[in-house]
């Protein structure tokens, strides 16, 4: 798959084992299109953009606790 002006490359490798999140589905696509337009601007609109998902456990103040609640780690 092409990004803007197919100058540059998405990878996508998301998990399978995430849970659904919560959220305004329109602002999250937007906030996903962002991360997209800032990627390709730093990376000069050429190469590859990766992009990730990952299941992770959060303390809720930032540190990784694998005895805290369930975070999306995107």
């Amino acid at each position: 798959m092409s990004g803007l002006l197919k100058r540059y490359t998405i990878v996508k490798e998301f998990s399978e084992d995430l849970l659904p999140v919560l959220g305004d589905e329109i602002l999250l696509e937007q906030v996903v299109i962002n991360l997209e337009i800032n990627a390709a601007h730093a990376m000069e609109m050429q190469g590859v953009l990766t992009m990730k998902t990952r299941s992770s456990w959060a303390s809720g103040d930032g540190r990784i606790d694998p005895f805290r609640g369930s975070f999306r780690r995107t």
